[in-house]
């Protein structure tokens, strides 16, 4: 009776996993649902769908509840990489309060237990970047880079971050060797053209007189004045607007640096 229990519990969770795949996502709740209810099953597979569960939950923009079912994981499972990770974002993606020192923590965990892993490097590196942390983030895009040499995104990330840090040096290194690395890849090329062009563009802004850059930023308010009668009968002249021109332009170029997620 009991290895039929089993047997039907490993293939309720084979049948998540499917419909979680499938994009089936309700169905694939309901089925990871019934399972952590169920108290007779082993602590892997119970670990397992709260886990399902709270991708599922982040999936939906409910960042609490999956933290509570990444809790339950790690309760069980405290020495798995992937809850850390997800763990991260979840605490990234609560916009009601910041959780930034909680999100670097579970960063850290991740690729304590999961050194090998490129992505969760450059997460952590990327949230680092984002609140200030610029050592510590630089530190964990090098060691994502050098794990996935092949990853433009990543090695993108790297060199965003450099230049936003004024690092131009660096980062010029790294995609000339990505380059010589990668000859007939154009994507690498892609990503060289990109970077310099947000180098030019960013060192033009930088040579603009001050007074040119303030008057393109400051808006510009002008004056009401009340019109008399006879102004408005006979108008003696136009008036003629000088306004600056726009500076966020639909094509600025942004960072290179990916978001968080």
């Amino acid at each position: 009776m009991k290895s039929r229990t089993l047997n039907f519990v490993d293939r309720l969770l084979e049948l998540g996993r499917a419909r979680l795949e499938q994009h089936r996502v309700k169905d694939a709740a309901r089925i990871f649902s019934h399972l952590v209810r169920n108290r007779s099953i082993s602590s892997s597979v119970l670990a397992e769908a709260h886990y399902h569960l709270a991708k599922i939950h982040l999936q939906e923009g409910n960042p609490r509840k999956a933290r509570r079912s990444l809790a339950a994981a790690l309760a069980i499972e405290p020495s798995q990489a992937e809850y850390y990770h997800l763990l991260a974002l979840a605490f990234e993606d609560d916009e009601k309060q910041s959780r930034t020192e909680k999100a670097l923590d579970c960063y850290r965990q991740a690729a304590k237990f999961d050194p090998k892993n490129a992505e969760y490097f450059a997460d952590y590196g990327n949230c680092a970047l984002d609140h200030g942390y610029a050592e510590e983030g630089l530190k964990a895009l090098r060691r994502s880079a050098r794990l996935a040499p092949d990853d433009t995104e990543i090695l993108g990330s790297l060199t965003g971050g450099l230049h936003d840090l004024g690092e131009d040096k660096e980062a010029h290194a790294a995609l000339r060797l990505a380059l010589f690395q990668h000859p007939r890849d154009s994507r690498f090329r892609t990503l060289w053209s990109d970077y310099q062009f947000q180098v030019l563009h960013d060192r033009q802004q930088d040579e603009q007189p001050k007074s040119h850059r303030l008057a393109n930023t400051r808006p510009v308010i002008l004056p009401f004045v009340a019109a008399s009668s006879a102004t408005c009968a006979e108008p003696t002249a136009k008036i003629l607007r000088c306004d600056p021109p726009e500076q966020n332009s639909p094509n600025r170029p942004t960072s290179r640096r990916r978001q968080t997620r």
